[in-house]
């Protein structure tokens, strides 16, 4: 998927298996690997790069993971962070204003 979709989704760069599979009302994220961001629901601005990054967000933007799994647990919330690494930040479930490398 890349650009406008269906469900309410705009702009947004998509590329693996079961990527933002689950997404509607999300706009201009990028999701590349497997699974990642696949339960995103309304996210926007968001980055993740690598297998099952940033894979249970929902409400969430302006987030950065870059790394298998990282942000993997994010849910309702998860704003202004960066993970870079695997598993970086795998296990908070609503986290805002952090890095983690």
């Amino acid at each position: 998927m890349i650009g406008y979709g269906l469900d309410g989704n705009n702009s947004n760069t998509v590329v693996g298996a079961s990527s933002m599979q689950s997404t509607t009302g999300s706009y201009e994220n990028v999701a590349v690997g497997y699974r990642s961001a696949r339960d995103a629901l309304t996210n926007a601005d968001n980055v993740s790069v690598g297998a099952n990054s940033l894979k249970s967000a929902t409400d969430a933007y302006m987030n950065v993971a870059v790394g298998a799994y990282s942000m993997e647990s994010a849910v309702s919330g998860a704003q202004y962070n960066v993970a870079i690494g695997g598993f970086a930040m795998s296990g908070a479930t609503n986290p805002q204003f952090n890095t983690a490398v």
